[in-house]
């Protein structure tokens, strides 16, 4: 009997670090930066997809969550863009959270074992994906009392959006901010095209809406909407 000649079609975006296929709706996801999220929602989120949460009267377990998010893309060699109107967003930046000490070594190890796991037959790899939990074990553990080394950061493709008070709305500015970095890093998708890009870009606004940004209800689900928008025609997410 001559060995079959079919070929497992592979999605580009599988290949990029930090991304994931998910083993029940075959959508490609990445890790929110909190694990146990990540199983809540299906494993992750999808490729082109915003996440928005509802922030506490404090405003504490969004910010937590954002740094997650923005840590989670540092470490993965994501790009990163990221706003927001209740400090310096840059202070925000230089504070992420570092990676626990075993989940460093757990990186060193990954990055030897990469090359033995390539030579796995897919159908073998395929299945070990569908055994698995919904992603929870592909997350990392940050120690939120070390913040990431400076050195690390300045390597990062991280950017800090700041808002000017012009005429235009504060919100109007940021999306045209959003869709200039994803157009000039060329994270953007043309429709009929093949994907070429091999990274992601996350997408970030903290606090949006608070009384800082002076909007109203309309001009914020506007500008959910279009974020929304700019997203599903982008290799990236947003929070």
């Amino acid at each position: 009997m001559k060995p079959s000649s079919f070929q497992r079609k592979s999605n580009p975006m599988e290949s990029i670090p930090g991304c994931y296929k998910s083993s029940y709706t075959h959508h490609i996801l990445t890790s929110t930066g909190v694990p146990q999220l990540d199983f809540l929602i299906g494993g992750g989120m999808p490729i082109g997809t915003l996440l928005v949460i509802e922030e506490d009267y404090a405003g504490s377990y969004a910010k937590l969550l954002t740094k997650y998010f923005l840590a989670e893309g540092v470490y993965n060699g994501h790009s990163t863009c990221f706003s927001t109107l209740q400090q310096n967003p840059r202070s925000i930046i230089q504070n992420l959270p570092s990676l626990e000490e075993k989940e460093e070594k757990s990186m060193e190890k990954s990055a030897t074992d990469s090359k033995e796991q390539l030579n796995i037959a897919w159908r073998y790899a395929n299945k070990t994906l569908e055994s698995s939990d919904l992603g929870g074990a592909k997350g990392r553990s940050f120690n939120l009392n070390i913040p990431i080394p400076s050195d690390t950061l300045e390597k990062a493709d991280i950017e800090a959006v700041s808002i000017d008070d012009q005429e235009e709305k504060k919100t109007t500015q940021l999306l045209k901010k959003f869709h200039q970095t994803c157009k000039t890093k060329e994270f953007l998708i043309n429709p009929g095209t093949q994907i070429k890009k091999s990274n992601l870009i996350r997408l970030g606004v903290l606090s949006l809406g608070d009384i800082l940004w002076g909007e109203d209800i309309t001009s914020i689900s506007t500008f959910l909407l279009a974020f929304r928008a700019l997203l599903r025609n982008c290799m990236g997410v947003g929070i």
